[in-house]
């Protein structure tokens, strides 16, 4: 009996989800390819050839050490030089712990185990590698120009443009962004409302937002003009996806996020850890500096202080303009 043998135990159709869902637990298909992902490219290379009641904590500690990307390269300059790949980061290490611990609970579950040893392995720090952060005023600045023809040279496509500019506009989640219609486009408001998203690592499956919450998506007029010149040049049916491909099926989340890449190397800035999340990270953290709560709640879609803490980002472009804005009721309230 070898670890190896539960290399299909997260598949689409594997015993763990079955297992789940006698006790009405659900799972989307794409935390199961994740978890299924994880088996194949990390855990069955490194412990697949053990029996599971051999594994120790040491073991599994010493293997994650050196455990590196099985797909980002190390950029060198000599082509001729062997490739290397990046160390995996934190949050990754953490994800193949908790997938082999969840391949443990299930083995102590059908009785091959009687201890999880996965349980007494030290995690890796909580903090991103790369924490998504509100992007500099120049930088939004290089990435949104005030001319169409410096849009276009940095996304190529007029599609583009309006995607890239709705999520600078809104601050919308990139599944909210693709589950858009032209029918929920109203020019005269220069407004979508926000009533669903598109369920991620699907293709096309509708579902509500992430928080439950609906929302009004209140769109700038250079924006605004930039989608008329898009709907006047596709004709669309009010039925059909705004940004979809030629077969009508919403992009992924990994389409938008290539050519959000291709447009931050056009513009010159050298971060190539750059998402278009970071569009939203944006859009909260510098409306959190000049709008009420209550009014933030109904743009982002949360009503947590917890949430709201998260996206106050204390950069020192937002420093600066938070001192400028209270400095006088702070002078007013001196006493010495």
């Amino acid at each position: 009996m070898k670890i190896a043998d539960y290399s299909t135990l997260f598949a689409l159709g594997g015993s763990w989800r079955q297992k789940r869902a006698e006790k009405r637990l659900t799972y989307t298909d794409k935390s199961m390819r994740t978890r299924q992902a994880m088996m194949v490219n990390y855990i069955i290379p490194l412990w697949g050839s053990y029996n599971p009641k051999r594994l120790t904590v040491d073991v599994i500690d010493s293997a994650m050490a050196g455990v590196k990307s099985k797909f980002k390269k190390i950029k060198n300059a000599d082509e001729k030089a062997p490739v290397e790949y990046v160390p995996l980061g934190s949050a990754s290490r953490n994800r193949i712990l908790s997938v082999l611990s969840e391949l443990y609970m299930h083995l102590m579950l059908i009785k091959v185990v009687k201890y999880n040893p996965v349980r007494d392995v030290v995690r890796c720090r909580q903090e991103p590698d790369h924490p998504r952060a509100a992007l500099s005023v120049k930088d939004m600045g290089k990435l949104f120009p005030k001319t169409h023809e410096e849009l276009k040279a940095l996304y190529v496509s007029q599609r583009y443009i309006c995607a890239f500019m709705i999520l600078k506009d809104t601050g919308l989640r990139p599944g909210e962004l693709v589950a858009l219609k032209w029918e929920d486009w109203y020019p005269e408001e220069k407004f979508f409302p926000i009533l669903k998203a598109i369920e991620s690592g699907t293709r096309g499956k509708e579902k509500g937002t992430k928080t439950g919450a609906t929302k009004p998506a209140i769109i700038t007029d250079q924006t605004a003009m930039e989608i008329e010149a898009l709907r006047k040049k596709v004709k669309p049916k009010p039925g059909e996806y705004i940004f979809a491909n030629c077969y009508g099926i919403p992009y992924d989340t990994h389409r938008l996020s290539y050519a959000f890449h291709r447009a931050v190397d056009r513009s010159g800035i050298n971060r190539p850890e750059l998402v278009p999340y970071n569009l939203r990270h944006t859009f909260v953290t510098v409306m959190l500096e000049s709008l009420p709560d209550k009014m933030m709640d109904s743009l982002s879609g949360h009503n947590t202080e917890r949430m709201k803490k998260f996206y106050r980002h204390a950069g020192l472009e937002s420093l600066k303009r938070e001192a400028a804005n209270i400095r006088a009721e702070v002078n007013a309230a001196r006493l010495f």
